[in-house]
């Protein structure tokens, strides 16, 4: 990223103050990411502005003045020793238009050579902060005793956590399923336990497993993988279905910013760009120049949405809906 924040390493919290620093291209160090959600822009009570920017970087900004799902993802960083964390609203400059696109080309790099995303997924606005924890609905029961021989024995039984993912509201974001697929692994703070994702793995505190049954919970860490790519290099049906599949979900999805539709899959579009071998000028809209009749036979099952001006009527990110494709295209 072009700033992220310095958390500090001090000791003492009472006087700590997070400061943007500009990285000027230099690589190697180790950084965070957080994902969460806005909510009302008044619930995001600091911004990074032109007017501020200079203050941010010299004086800094004290933990009390940070919404509560910021100032936990500071706390967080710091206790896993990391000293650097990007949060978008304080690392791009939220009244300059040119900076908001010059960055928002850069999340496929911001989130994947992130150390560890960190997923406030309970908290629907930037005031829910990371811990908006529930008390367990049935608290595990323990029993302990000695078996007949004399052995002492101790037993914890609880019932499976509900994992579904419909209820996150992180989950529901254009954006968070970018941050989330891009990221090498990430760490999503839920209602009553923590889940663990990387490139391998999906996991949760109650150990119960289950997500992959939730479709807001699929991952497609493994599709979008070079590995995977290269096995089904031969068969270009293959890699046109997976951007289809992708745009199908993707599409369901909400954002704040309408115009978003296109940004907020960017990187993942660079990601797929890579695997099928293509240039910058192959992609329109949408839309891939070796996959464009294919692609231009989406389709809405309620249409009538609300269209967007700025992005042609052919492509599928001009109407604010959820997209289909036909399914015969693939048998």
């Amino acid at each position: 990223p072009d700033q992220v924040l310095d958390v500090g390493l001090e000791t003492n919290l009472d006087d700590l103050k997070v400061k943007v620093v500009h990285t000027h291209g230099r690589r190697g160090e180790k950084y965070m990411t957080l994902s969460h959600c806005w909510g009302p822009r008044s619930h995001v009570t600091t911004q990074l502005t032109t007017q501020c920017l200079v203050e941010y970087e010299t004086e800094g900004i004290s933990l009390q003045q940070l919404p509560n799902t910021f100032r936990h993802a500071v706390l967080f960083t710091r206790e896993l020793g990391v000293r650097y964390l990007w949060i978008d609203p304080l690392c791009i400059i939220q009244d300059d238009t040119q900076d908001w696109e010059r960055e928002s080309v850069t999340m496929r790099s911001v989130y994947e050579n992130s150390h560890l995303t960190i997923a406030a997924a309970a908290s629907p606005s930037a005031q829910g902060g990371l811990f908006p924890f529930l008390p367990p609905k049935h608290p595990p029961h323990n029993i302990s005793g000695t078996t007949p021989d004399g052995k002492p024995f101790e037993l914890s039984a609880s019932l499976r956590m509900d994992h579904s993912g419909s209820k996150l509201p992180l989950l529901k974001r254009g954006w968070a399923f970018q941050e989330r697929n891009l990221s090498p692994r990430t760490l999503f703070f839920a209602e009553r336990e923590v889940l663990w994702e990387c490139k391998t793995e999906l996991d949760c505190q109650c150990e119960f497993g289950g997500f992959y049954e939730e479709e807001n919970m699929k991952s497609w860490h493994h599709l979008l993988a070079p590995e995977t790519a290269a096995m089904s290099r031969a068969d270009k049906l293959d890699q046109f279905q997976l951007w289809h599949k992708l745009v199908k979900y993707y599409s369901s999805l909400e954002l704040s910013v309408k115009s978003d539709r296109l940004p907020a899959i960017s990187g993942i579009a660079e990601v797929i760009r890579r695997l099928r071998g293509l240039q910058l000028t192959d992609y329109y809209y949408g839309l891939w120049s070796d996959s464009f009749p294919f692609d231009l036979s989406w389709y809405q099952l309620v249409p009538g949405a609300e269209r967007h001006s700025g992005v042609p009527s052919w492509s599928w990110a001009s109407v604010h809906n959820q997209v289909h494709f036909p399914f015969f295209l693939w048998k």
